[in-house]
């Protein structure tokens, strides 16, 4: 009785897929906003482009299983996803008061965060208002992640394109999501992706949250976004030197991410997400397939004082060898580490993906061409505190970096420059120099770091001595890197143990408060130890 049309509108019911089923989780728990929720703000010249649009669209739909597809769970013992004969695209109307802003209204309306009910099909809504101050009409577009990807969105555009042009005839026969299900099912079992997360994640005993960001974050409203175009030249020089190492370029990203990612939690083994195509090992024709085909799952990356040309290799084999996982689950991935608190493993993501380059975005005030639409703004979310997204154009590199407000995404596209560009210079000039000595901090960084943050003001108290903090980062870090002295490692438990060892030394030299005692050592591990 849920399903408009009846049980005669039913057309297939079948399983989620592992990404489904996560996206699923994160719904429910996310009860004010959807944390896989896309938007966008699209401008039509007329009233007619605006209908030609919907007429067109409403064909796609009626050609792809997956843009007639409910979900359903109440009641069940596993959620299922229902393909629906037919379903009619829903519209509602916004009415702007003379003289207002319709195109800020709208877009305020997409970043505010929204939800829309997985048990109506298609979970493609949209909101149409009219602009006449612009001579335009706008449509504000929410499409749920759980029935397609990046890649997905790119196709359904492609068709529409095709059946404004009136070029039905290119557009090949769909491949049902079905196959896709069938596929990931009938797989590598459950037990051969555990074995492989067990043996990346079984020693790994304490979560990875830089910034101290921890936790997921569900909505998504109150996060903030930067972008940038990496220069040419650094553009080059990461495609040549990964040509000349026989890695891809995302793989020297994942790398300088994971680079980042230590310097800003002092950990040498790191964990972060990574999103996955999930196309590679999909059928033949998958790359014109409409789905949620994607994955995230944690990737491990030790940043040591092995040779940072031996540590781009190794990233790069690490990568392929997870996409032999691409389709596990993420939860089950998670349990494999042996903290009580899976979902505490990681707190940052990555996404490296192609994406058409347009070198003039349109804006907010901007009007479309009478016969065309015209994209002037999208929004995606994710339930991470911290993501970045390495856009690869071909021809250019981009950086978009998502994170909490209290978080600034700039700060985090500056980080990841710099490793860039650092990681570049050491591959090209010094490539056996140790991985965990490439500087990443910018030059601002650096200055906030070492002058701006230790500013203090009035007398320190008992609990603000050096000594009594690095015992408290000792107890709850033991295994974060304190010093680096020469090639050479130290945790906070090891130099804190010598400094134990060295003030009974001096104790039962009868040395005591308010004793003057001189240090003479080198610069390195022992001076550290004695102050």
């Amino acid at each position: 009785d849920t399903v408009p049309g009846g049980i005669d509108n039913v057309q297939d019911i079948y399983a989620l897929s592992p990404l489904q089923d996560g996206i699923l989780f994160h719904h429910l728990v996310a009860t004010e906003n959807d944390p896989y929720l896309l938007g966008a703000l699209i401008s039509f010249g007329t009233r007619a482009a605006l209908d030609a649009y919907f007429s067109a669209l409403q064909a796609v739909v009626d050609r792809h299983d997956i843009l007639r597809t409910s979900f359903h769970w109440e009641g069940m013992a596993r959620p299922a996803q229902v393909v629906l004969r037919h379903a009619s695209l829903h519209v509602d109307m916004f009415e702007a008061k003379p003289g207002e802003d319709v195109a800020g209204l709208l877009w305020k309306h997409v970043q505010s965060g929204h939800r829309i009910g997985l048990d109506k099909a298609p979970l493609i809504r949209f909101t149409v208002a009219a602009d006449p101050a612009n001579d335009r009409w706008l449509l504000v577009k929410h499409q749920h992640h759980i029935i397609g990807d990046h890649s997905t969105a790119a196709l359904i555009e492609q068709e529409i394109e095709a059946l404004l042009d009136n070029e039905p005839e290119t557009l090949q026969a769909p491949i049902p999501f079905r196959d896709f299900i069938a596929q990931v099912r009938g797989g590598l079992g459950n037990d051969g992706h555990r074995a492989y997360f067990e043996r990346m994640l079984a020693d790994v005993d304490q979560p990875t949250q830089p910034f101290g960001i921890s936790g997921l974050y569900h909505g998504g409203a109150e996060t903030v976004e930067a972008e940038r175009i990496l220069s040419q030249a650094l553009n080059t020089r990461l495609r040549s030197r990964a040509r000349v190492l026989g890695v891809t370029v995302a793989s020297l990203c994942h790398l300088a991410w994971g680079m980042v990612i230590a310097r800003c939690t002092g950990q040498e083994t790191v964990v972060f997400g990574t999103v996955l195509f999930g196309r590679l090992a999909a059928s033949q024709d998958s790359d014109r397939a409409m789905g949620p085909y994607i994955n995230t799952l944690p990737l491990r990356m030790d940043i040591t004082g092995d040779d940072t040309e031996y540590c781009a290799r190794k990233a790069h084999e690490s990568l392929a060898e997870l996409i032999k996982h691409e389709h596990a689950s993420l939860s089950m991935a998670q349990r494999c580490s042996v903290l009580e608190n899976p979902a505490e493993l990681f707190s940052s993501l990555i996404n490296y993906r192609h994406t058409a380059y347009k070198a003039h975005a349109a804006t907010l005030t901007q009007v479309a061409a009478a016969d065309s639409p015209e994209w002037l703004a999208s929004i995606e979310r994710t339930n991470y505190p911290l993501a970045i997204s390495v856009e690869d154009f071909g021809e250019a590199l981009g950086l978009t970096a998502q994170s909490i407000s209290t978080l600034s995404p700039e700060r985090v596209i500056d980080l990841m420059e710099h490793a860039l560009e650092q990681l570049a210079n050491v591959l090209e000039c010094s490539p056996h120099t140790p991985c965990h000595l490439v500087d990443v901090l910018p030059p601002a960084e650096r200055r906030w770091l070492l002058e701006t943050a230790n500013l203090s003001e009035g007398e320190p108290s008992a609990s603000s001595l050096i000594h009594t903090l690095f015992e408290l980062r000792a107890a709850e870090s033991p295994t974060a890197i304190a010093v680096i002295d020469g090639d050479r490692l130290y945790t906070y438990a090891e130099v804190n143990d010598e400094a134990n060892r060295m003030a009974h030394h001096l104790i039962a030299s009868d040395v005591g408060p308010e004793r003057i005692v001189a240090i003479c050592a080198r610069r390195g591990l022992f001076q550290v130890v004695a102050y």
